[in-house]
């Protein structure tokens, strides 16, 4: 349906995706056809809304590969076969790293590094999500803690939530128990979630989930921004601390003078609703220093530092701390002298 609909005040957008076989090409058993325009439409839902997909023979060894990876990854889950690197967030007014992003890793036995694009839509497609989730939760609390007993400093660590995750009875018990497990100071995880959480679920379930894990004192901020299911309510009315502002607002920020105006409206609105900005996807350094003339609270980005494993990221985060200052702050003092 392309036009939105009127439903009891509302207005409704729906949209309408197909898959098809065709018989007897593909088959003359019904239950096989069934299964393969299953397949197909699958592979539309993949390709964007409103797509239409004939079935195909590759599908089916694509199918039994996932299918694998899937029970693979069950495995890797189970017997920690997942590893985290982190990426350094960077506070622009005092030059430090305040925290790492941590994000899940996996090399396979046999297939080798099998990207996050690749696995995190298999779990989601095999119900493996939340045990996922779980896991990338217990180990970035235990690595915080272990950094804070090896006596560095303290920095959070934020951790992604899913949409499947939130919609769990006992999720926020689930956090609640990594942090009594871990030792980890609450006040040390910041939970990130994207606007597609508003979207599958309760507004108002979703605000008292959200309530209920501030009251644990966790950080809570809201990823991606802008490129989705956006509302103003959302910042008004939920406990974010932070609103991290998706890479598209920021890539090429250097050289696009209307997607600067569009990040300061941006950053003067959340600023005024009393919560951090974080720029996502910093690639250069001239980028970084536009950034800091707009008033960006803290940046992520390869411009700073890519992910990498625990120990490799500690290192980078004492080295930014020591050179940031000297690399960036002078030389936007020096412009904005001349």
């Amino acid at each position: 349906m392309i036009h939105p609909v009127s439903i009891m005040d509302r207005e409704i957008a729906a949209s309408a995706s197909f898959g098809a076989c065709l018989a007897p090409r593909d088959s003359s058993n019904s239950s096989e056809l069934l299964r393969k325009s299953d397949l197909a439409l699958h592979r539309a839902k993949k390709n964007g809304k409103g797509s239409i997909q004939f079935f195909r023979a590759a599908m089916d060894s694509e199918l039994l590969e996932t299918t694998g990876l899937a029970r693979d990854l069950r495995e890797a889950i189970a017997g920690d076969g997942l590893h985290l690197h982190f990426q350094p967030q960077v506070d622009l007014v005092t030059g430090r790293v305040v925290g790492f992003e941590s994000l899940a890793r996996w090399t396979h036995a046999e297939k080798g590094n099998i990207s996050p694009g690749r696995f995190i839509p298999i779990a989601e497609q095999s119900g493996l999500i939340c045990d996922l989730g779980i896991w990338v939760l217990k180990a970035s609390c235990r690595e915080a803690k272990r950094w804070l007993i090896a006596g560095h400093p303290r920095r959070h660590v934020s951790v992604n939530v899913s949409a499947e995750q939130i919609r769990q009875p006992d999720f926020v018990a689930a956090v609640e128990r990594v942090l009594l497990e871990t030792e980890l100071p609450p006040s040390l995880l910041c939970l990130e979630l994207t606007e597609s959480v508003f979207a599958e679920s309760s507004s108002r379930e979703v605000q008292r989930i959200l309530e209920s894990l501030q009251g644990l004192g966790v950080h809570l901020a809201l990823d991606d921004f802008g490129t989705g299911y956006s509302s103003l309510s959302y910042l008004q009315n939920l406990p974010f601390v932070k609103v991290k502002i998706d890479r598209s607002f920021v890539s090429g920020i250097d050289r696009d003078g209307q997607k600067r105006e569009m990040l300061a409206g941006i950053i003067k609105l959340v600023h005024a609703l009393d919560m951090l900005t974080v720029a996502e996807g910093s690639e250069s350094e001239s980028e970084v220093r536009v950034l800091m003339e707009l008033g960006i609270d803290q940046v992520q980005g390869f411009a700073l530092g890519r992910p990498s494993a625990a120990n490799m990221a500690i290192d980078q985060a004492d080295k930014l701390d020591r050179e940031f200052r000297a690399k960036f702050v002078a030389a936007v003092r020096q412009k904005s002298v001349a």
